[in-house]
């Protein structure tokens, strides 16, 4: 993979996990009016659901032409490292 792929790959994958964490916040609001988070709730299940096609469209049109499974595992570590990262400052401000 080229450096300006591999940038593009890197960027929305970090975006596809922005994405991701506020989609969740806003279907928890619109759908629970400020009841406490649930993970099994309507909002969570639908963010799953979406956030998911959309990383499997992305990086699946990225990837198709390169057969190393290791990429694979670097989108889902960067998505996901966004999403904790985003959750950590949140919950813990300097």
């Amino acid at each position: 993979m080229n450096k300006a792929k591999a940038f593009i790959f890197y960027l929305v994958n970090v975006l596809i996990g922005v994405f991701s964490y506020y989609l969740f916040l806003f279907l928890w609001v619109a759908f629970s009016w400020g009841e406490p988070m649930n993970l099994l709730s309507l909002e969570a299940i639908l963010t799953l659901t979406i956030s998911s096609l959309v990383f499997l469209g992305f990086n699946y049109l990225l990837l198709r032409k390169i057969n190393k499974p290791s990429y694979w595992g670097k989108a889902l570590a960067t998505s996901s490292a966004t999403i904790i990262t985003i959750i950590l400052v949140i919950a813990y401000p300097f």
